[in-house]
């Protein structure tokens, strides 16, 4: 995949390993890592600020679900930042289709759907809007736009090669 943060430099970072449904991508550059599920950013290590974990009592819709929400739907999940001091931490969100949408990774052009995902963390005052293109048959998310902590900008990514499915 490539990833950048904000508007800073992009870097390629390499799929490491999978453990169960988590893929854990590390940057070559400053060794900085994506832990990501179902196209969600999870975790990660090596930032400013960490995600130290994401979890929910119900499934999470950008888990290949996104292609098939037609209207607004209200998902929450939890999580944990190593700033501040936050475990469980409860966001509400409203995922919202915002219909087709073509875009290019490494010159291939490729039909999507874009979900925007708006986000309230209300105990600490924080709103913030996720995207996502997402393959319309079967929900991949190929791009996305996603915060991860309050102090800086969102991360950028999009995956070039999807990682091949476990034999």
């Amino acid at each position: 995949m490539v990833a950048r943060v904000g508007r800073g430099p992009q870097a390629v970072l390499i799929l490491a390993r999978i453990e169960g449904e988590d893929q854990h991508w590390i940057s070559g550059v400053d060794r900085s890592v994506l832990v990501i599920r179902g196209g969600r950013v999870v975790k990660t290590f090596g930032f400013p600020e960490n995600l130290k974990d994401t979890h929910s009592k119900q499934d999470d819709p950008v888990d290949r679900l996104l292609h098939r929400i037609s209207a607004p739907i209200e998902h929450q999940r939890f999580v944990d930042l190593d700033v501040g001091q936050h475990y469980g931490l409860p966001i509400e969100s409203t995922l919202i289709p915002q219909g087709p949408r073509k875009v290019t990774i490494v010159e291939i052009e490729l039909d999507t759907i874009m979900v925007r995902e708006q986000n309230r963390a209300k105990t600490v005052e924080w709103n913030f809007e996720n995207l996502y293109w997402v393959d319309p048959g079967d929900g991949f998310v190929w791009k996305s736009t996603q915060y991860i902590a309050r102090s800086f900008p969102p991360v950028h990514f999009e995956i070039m090669k999807p990682p091949a499915a476990p034999a």
